[in-house]
């Protein structure tokens, strides 16, 4: 199997984006998955007239911005299922408390 040579996309870039999108980073962090994405955008142009180490470059700042993206939404999803696990563990407490 030969190893691709663009160097943009070797470092995972376009996964990193589309996987911050599939975990709902466009409603958790939209100005970042936008950032990753016109980061990518500009490496794949660097890519294309030839310059590898700015496009080596940029697609790691989009692969970085795009996990960033993926953390933040999946901190919503975690601070939600707590505030769903704490409301669920007072409405407990309030039918398991002594009648006074």
């Amino acid at each position: 199997m030969r190893q691709r040579s663009s160097g943009y996309r070797s470092f995972g870039a376009s996964e990193s984006i589309n996987h911050a999108r599939t975990d709902n980073a466009l409603s958790a962090a939209p100005e970042t998955v936008n950032e990753a994405q016109t980061l990518l955008s500009q490496a794949e142009k660097a890519q294309n007239s030839g310059d590898k180490a700015q496009a080596i470059r940029l697609a790691n700042e989009a692969k970085v911005d795009g996990d960033l993206a993926d953390a933040t939404a999946q901190g919503a999803k975690a601070h939600q299922a707590a505030q769903a696990v704490n409301s669920d563990i007072g409405a407990l407490q309030q039918t398991t408390a002594p009648n006074r």
